[in-house]
């Protein structure tokens, strides 16, 4: 280290020279553009301010004006992976059906019949104009439901109710209170009346419920006039019919002996058992003989889910945040097929949440800095951080698509934008402190260099984990990755442009509100003590806190610390990657809200209770496809962008051995256990095989002759007979799953489409062995089939596969993306910090925090749905940003030795980065009360990763330092010119101290900070040596401490003849002065402060020591 030693033979004039000529040589660096940018702001901040103020308006106004603003209709659009196998297969066999016919002949089929929905919706829609009674009516004698559920297929709305303290829904009290739950908040709004289902009167069909179903069996006309005679009536027909019905639907029971009645009233007592009650109360019956107690029930609305205008309306008047409970029944789950169209509406009604963490931002960050100015540049940041990125995002980068997640960006930004603010304000507050008598440039100059440095680590990092998702095979996280990305880079240049350009107005503007306070508090003659604010107890218990208490219990138990983090992460490592490991969807549901939601309450809660929705669901549909290449050829970035039909065009089908392995093949797939039998299939070989079976003979209307595609016994047939008759077989429609090129009219495209034995489902496992067992059989075949034959893929045609597709991409692609931005972020900490072993530290730190922060959303349950993948993935991002401000302060300490640089960057960077992690935890916290899903688990993880973050940065972090840290230059990688970029440097010297400088007065109470401006952020010189004589040296060795300096010693003058005062203790040899101490060659009385912070001098030999701040002990 680098020094200068005054002796007492040199005059004092020639000791100033020296200190004169270190501050030149400091202030020869200050060249360049850092300098440059730094005199533009100090002299012109409001042409900065104008500025990005002109281009945040012009850029918004483009983005928003020329450009469709973002809808969310649909919140699962763009949740679907991008580029897999599956992906790709899925687009390809669209394209094929609907985008194909460019290039094949038309797809000719045999006309069907199946069309009961549509003619029976308009069977039953009500003609208003000729009835408009019924607006108004809807009370009429009997019960009249017009068609059974079993034609809809249960696609009408529902409510489920539950007794309220176990009261059983079987029972008069609570079928009664079911019936009038369902017509206070449904059937008697108007919007119901005008869109409901009627009969043939006229009137509004019956709600399907038990009380209507009670009232048709007992003859009543309303579910309001059963009594308890006709409840016992019901429950003993359950008790007698379930076993005939128990497992049972609509279709099998033609069959079955089922008694006069149970089948009465077509069925009504199934429909009861398979609609309305759980199906647990039949097994319950069938097992045990005895009727239990239900506990829920559901009632289904005669109103077609198309209406969503009116059943919208109905939800908001009547069903939203509503208890609707009697003491008897509650409602507890609606299902209006809403859950989409009114997700929009939620999201921006849930940014009330987003608004009051602003707020509550705001506040701490104007009591921490004391300035609504800079209070208000940070809010502002934030702000124009998002408006920036959506700029970007949509204009610059051209990206199609805006996701709701991207939405969430805002909650991230709070959290990073009000850090950045903390840091930089504090840096610089203690700039401004340490270079006293210094010009507005120099002080910025200063700040910028260093809030540069820690700034862009940090940012970088987090952005760089951001853009690592890009990797990603989903669309809604490659497009949440650019889109937040890019806002920690704005946030980052807005906090080095418009950050500044504030805080020198705050700087000007200063001295004119604190006028009248600072005239009068110079005033030496006003000796009345002025009177501590609460904020002034506040500063000093921060100060205490983090300056001396927060150090001390880091170093003391830094071993224990050392040991229990580390274990932590390794447990959290154990819980992630071993058990219970990351875990998949468990449930086959998209979630948008959480899980109290009504909506959310059918889905996950009490869907699966009733046998309609286990039982009625179709089976899987699937196809083999061969003549397509199965390629996503779309634009990855657009979930709108299906891509374009993409022929083998060198697949050719008409040689004996293709038509003998194609028939085999049929036959050999007949028998695996994932072939359905009775679902609808079509090979198309095998029906060409049994039309050129049939004896020829001419056509009766046509009179055309078969031959030669009749008569054949013998298979497999000619290659000319055989193109010959597949295309007239084709022409007929008898092979609808056969497609010709038009080119030259030769097989372009055959299907097989089959049904497998497994039902829809959205559940993982399923899935997973629906598609193991079925494509692995199928790839296996393939290798033995002749020519082109080969290049045939399998794929099921549900919606269902892909969501599975989306689960294994979330499976392996979040594991990926954390561990690819954890390599990042250690080469850019290796770049930016530039020492192994401090990266090492900070690495060790990082991944430990990771880990704990994903291994707790583990134990907390977290399952890879969108949302939670998409959060985890920024894990490392928001982990890295306190260790690395705690890296870059230690590299920047003007110690050589880890125990000073641990305590340096303990105690000048503990304050604002705890105050910065409050806010990021409160930002979080104050969404927990949203609708949102993604709000709410947003909210959860901010909370959790932040505490984690700020407790492993400073308790491991810092205790791996002081054990392991590096030593002087130490592991250093050799880069001086990076080195001088990020404000290191090899020599740590004095600060350099003019000759003329005068005492200066600090920031008034009510500007200052709450981490207390006397610990030094910013020069080289933070903590000086006490560069004196070895004479004096000696007499202070061991006698001046904290404790010491009291406002009785102010007025000390010390003589010539080196008597110290007994009530001034010495510093022990190697103790530090801060570089806000300083030395000054020419005598000066010293004076009374007239508040906290002003500099008091100590005469010795001609040098005054201002003795300010802490002495720190080695």
């Amino acid at each position: 280290m680098a020094s200068s030693v005054i002796s007492d033979s040199e005059p004092s004039h020639k000791k100033a020279a020296q200190y004169h000529d270190e501050g030149t040589a400091i202030e020869d660096d200050a060249t360049g553009v850092c300098n440059t940018y730094a005199t533009i702001l100090s002299r012109f901040w409001y042409v900065i301010c104008i500025i990005i103020f002109a281009m945040i308006a012009a850029y918004s106004t483009m983005a928003f004006t020329l450009y469709d603003i973002p809808d969310f209709l649909d919140p699962v659009k763009g949740f679907e992976a991008r580029g897999t196998v599956i992906s790709a297969r899925l687009k390809s066999i669209s394209n094929t059906l609907f985008h194909s016919d460019y290039y094949l002949t038309p797809q000719v089929t045999v006309p069907s019949s199946d069309d009961n929905g549509a003619s029976l919706s308009n069977a039953l829609a009500c003609n208003r104009a000729d009835d408009p009674l019924t607006i108004t009516d809807n009370s009429i004698s009997g019960i009249h439901f017009g068609t059974s559920l079993w034609d809809w297929n249960e696609q009408f709305p529902k409510i489920v109710f539950e007794g309220v303290d176990g009261v059983d829904i079987l029972s008069m009290e609570g079928i009664r209170s079911v019936c009038s739950a369902e017509r206070d908040f449904v059937t008697s709004h108007p919007n119901y009346n005008s869109s409901c289902l009627c009969h043939q009167e006229g009137h509004c069909l019956s709600t399907w419920s038990i009380g209507n179903y009670v009232a048709l069996l007992s003859n009543k006309t309303s579910c309001h006039d059963i009594n308890d005679n006709d409840v016992t009536v019901l429950v003993s027909l359950l008790r007698q019919c379930a076993p005939f019905f128990h497992g049972r639907i609509r279709s099998e029971l033609q069959d079955a002996s089922v008694p006069a009645e149970c089948a009465q009233h077509d069925y009504a007592i199934h429909s009861i058992l398979f609609f309305l009650l759980p199906w647990e109360f039949s097994e319950t019956i069938v097992a045990n003989g005895t009727v239990q107690k239900a506990e829920v029930t559901v009632v289904f609305f005669p109103i077609s889910v198309s209406e969503d205008t009116a059943l919208t309306t109905i939800y908001w008047d009547n069903l939203h945040r509503c208890t609707c409970s009697d003491g008897i029944t509650q409602m507890k789950a609606v299902e209006f097929s809403l859950k989409n169209p009114l997700f929009a509406t939620l999201l921006f009604a849930d940014s009330l949440y987003l608004g009051i963490g602003s707020a509550v931002i705001f506040v701490l960050i104007w009591l921490y800095t004391g300035t609504f100015i800079v209070t208000l540049a940070a809010i502002l940041n934030m702000v124009f951080s998002f408006l920036m990125a959506y700029y970007f995002y949509t204009v610059v980068f051209a990206m199609p698509f805006f996701p709701f997640s991207n939405v969430l960006t805002a909650i991230l930004i709070i959290g990073i934008g009000a850090d950045d603010a903390f840091v930089f304000i504090d840096l610089w507050k203690k700039c401004q402190l340490e270079m006293k008598g210094q010009d507005l440039i120099f002080v910025t100059r200063e700040t910028l260099r260093h809030a540069t440095a820690t700034m862009f680590v940090t940012s970088v990092t987090t952005a760089s984990a951001l853009y690592a998702s890009t990797i990603s095979d989903i669309t809604a996280v490659k497009c949440f990755g650019i889109f937040a990305g890019t806002a920690i880079l704005m946030n980052f240049i807005l906090t080095l442009t418009l950050m500044p350009a504030f805080i020198v107005l705050q700087h000007k503007v200063s001295p004119l509100i604190c006028s009248t306070e600072g005239s009068q508090d110079d005033d030496p003659r006003n000796s009345k003590p002025r009177q501590r604010s609460c904020r002034q107890t506040l500063v000093d218990f921060a100060s205490k806190l983090f300056e001396e208490a927060l150090p001390s219990f880091v170093f003391k138990l830094r071993y224990l610390w050392a040991i229990i983090f580390l274990l932590l992460g390794a447990g959290g490592a154990v819980v992630i990657f071993y058990k219970p490991g990351l875990q998949l969807p468990s449930a086959g549901e998209n979630q948008l809200f959480i899980i109290s939601h009504p909506f959310e309450q059918y889905d996950f809660i009490y869907k699966e209770q009733f046998a309609f929705s286990l039982k009625n669901r179709p089976y899987v549909p699937a196809y083999i496809v061969w003549g397509v290449e199965a390629l996503d050829n779309g634009d990855w970035w657009d979930p709108d962008d299906g891509g374009r039909f993409t022929p083998q065009e060198s697949f050719t089908f008409s040689s004996p051995s293709d038509q003998q392995w194609l028939l085999n093949f049929c036959h050999d797939m007949q028998n695996q256990s994932f072939f359905n039998s009775n679902g609808p299939y079509s090979c198309f070989i095998e029906n060409v095989k049994i039309l050129m079976e049939l004896p020829c003979m001419a056509d009766p209307v046509t009179g055309q002759d078969a031959t030669p595609c009749c008569g054949h016994s013998i298979f497999p047939y000619s290659p000319s007979v055989f193109r010959t008759c597949l295309d007239r077989f084709h022409s007929t429609g008898l092979v609808p799953s056969v497609r010709f090129k038009k080119s030259n009219s030769t097989v372009g495209v055959i299907a097989l489409p089959f049904t497998m034995s497994y039902k829809q489902s959205l559940l993982y496992t399923l899935n997973e062995e629906l598609w193991t067992q079925a494509n692995t059989w199928v790839e296996f075949q393939l290798k033995t089939a002749p020519g082109a034959l080969q290049n045939g893929w399998f794929i099921p045609y549900t919606y269902d596969i892909a969501f599975y597709d989306l689960q294994r991409s979330l499976a392996s692609g979040t594991t990926m993306s954390m561990l690819v931005t954890l390599g990042i972020g250690s080469v850019i900490l290796l770049f930016s910090i530039q020492n192994i072993i401090l990266t090492v530290n900070a690495m060790l730190t990082i991944t430990c925090a990771v880990f704990v922060t994903v291994g707790t959303l583990v134990l907390l349950g977290w399952e890879l749905n969108i949302v939670e993948s998409t959060v985890i993935t920024l894990s490392v991002g928001l982990s890295v940003d306190f260790t690395i401000h705690y890296g870059v302060a230690y590299r920047m300490a003007p110690h050589d030795d880890r125990k000073g640089r641990t305590l340096y960057f303990l105690s000048t960077m503990s304050g604002a980065i705890s105050v910065a992690a409050l806010s990021s935890f409160v930002a979080g916290a104050l969404v927990m009360p949203a609708t949102v899903y993604g709000y709410t688990q947003f909210g959860i993880f901010f909370m959790i990763v932040m505490s984690t973050s700020w407790t492993y940065s400073t308790f491991l972090f810092g205790s791996l330092c002081y054990i392991i840290g590096p030593q002087k230059s130490t592991g250093d990688i050799p880069c001086s010119s990076c080195c001088d970029c990020f404000g290191y440097s090899g020599s740590r010297t004095s600060a350099p101290v003019d000759q003329e400088m005068q005492v200066q007065e600090f920031y008034s109470p009510s500007e200052r900070p709450l981490a207390r401006e006397s610990i030094s952020t910013i020069t080289r010189g933070r903590f000086l040596p006490i560069q004196s004589p070895d004479s004096v040296m000696k007499h202070l060795e061991g006698h001046i401490t904290t404790a010491n300096w009291k406002e009785s010693n102010r007025e000390t003058y010390f003589p010539n003849n080196n008597n110290w005062p007994s009530t001034v203790s010495k510093p022990k040899a190697g103790g530090y002065l801060e570089q806000s101490s300083s030395v000054i060659c020419s005598p000066k009385r010293s004076r009374h402060p007239d508040h906290y912070g002003t500099d008091i001098h100590y005469n010795y030999n001609e040098v005054h020591f201002n003795p300010v701040y802490n002495i720190n002990m080695r």
